[in-house]
């Protein structure tokens, strides 16, 4: 009986699919940037003497430095993932078994 109500639902819009996404990846960035940034950060720190280490800078805007490339990337990977999710390619319609897929491979010359 839920899965019934789940088929009645209306299949969200293109658009819609692709701005939800897209704010998903780039919320994920925003929140692991930082993380990633003092990883890098101390394992470079590591290897280089005391003299050359690289100072900590104090959290804020230097800690998302060069962040703007990454979530733009990541925010139009993840919409387009999204639109086209692999869950909408092989959803079966209920009652049925699913068919199983084959991946042509190119021959070999």
């Amino acid at each position: 009986m839920a899965a019934d109500n789940v088929d009645a639902r209306p299949k969200p819009s293109a658009l819609r699919s692709i701005i939800a996404g897209s704010t998903a990846g780039a919320v994920e960035i925003a929140i692991t940037y930082p993380a990633e940034f003092a990883k890098t950060r101390s394992q470079l720190n590591r290897r280089l003497p005391n003299a050359e280490k690289l100072p900590w800078p104090p959290f804020g805007r230097q800690w998302y430095a060069g962040c703007t490339t990454l979530i733009i990337g990541n925010s139009l990977k993840a919409g387009i993932r999204t639109f086209f999710s692999p869950q909408e390619c092989s959803r079966s319609k209920p009652g049925e078994k699913a068919q199983a897929r084959e991946v042509e491979r190119p021959k070999a010359k």
